[in-house]
């Protein structure tokens, strides 16, 4: 997919769909960790740091980095002077012994196949199966055949051409050449043009 205008919009606002696409795995990393560790509880009677969150509930550094940023955005946690707290949001439904406690609905859904890779992922740090499968081979191996990487690819470029305008619109790129994921360029020793 390549667009001809970067600052052309479609018609219609396709927000919501993406915003469907982009939480299907959210629901089941809230479920983990409500259901595996008790996270708000845990979290409203040790406000922690990151580094303590992580070696207290034996976590990998990077999907408990996404974790934190998710709960973040879902209004369930807040960081205030480096350490992360439970807001009256998470106190009053994801907490033990809160009133209207949520814990043993979202529990009820520990056994699902991909809340057993989410947690997985969270104490290894390794990628998990794309799909959730049994015998699939993780994201990174899976990149390696053509016809996951074309669809996969596909799929992020048509993200991205939703995204496109707004970053067109608001910043200069003149002086560039190119652009390239730094997040992908630092891995892969691949040097950006700044």
């Amino acid at each position: 997919m390549i667009l001809k205008d970067l600052q052309a919009r479609p018609k219609t606002d396709p927000s919501n769909l993406i915003r469907l696409r982009d939480s299907v795995y959210a629901a089941d990393l809230l479920i983990t960790a409500i259901g595996h560790y008790n996270f708000f509880t845990w979290l409203n009677e040790n406000p922690s740091d990151f580094e303590t969150i992580i070696k207290k509930l034996n976590l990998a550094s990077r999907p408990t980095d996404v974790m934190l940023t998710y709960f973040t955005a879902l209004g369930l946690i807040e960081k205030k002077d480096n350490n992360f707290y439970t807001t009256e949001y998470s106190k009053e439904h994801l907490v033990d012994n809160a009133e209207w406690n949520l814990i043993p609905y979202f529990s009820t859904q520990t056994e699902r196949p991909i809340v057993k890779k989410m947690l997985e992922v969270l104490k290894t740090g390794q990628p998990a199966s794309w799909g959730g499968k049994e015998n699939e081979m993780d994201w990174e191996k899976a990149m390696e055949r053509d016809d996951f990487a074309d669809m996969f690819t596909a799929g992020m470029d048509s993200r991205g051409a939703y995204f496109a305008p707004g970053l067109a619109s608001n910043f200069d790129f003149s002086k560039y050449n190119s652009i390239i994921d730094s997040s992908f360029a630092s891995k892969n020793s691949v040097k950006t043009i700044a």
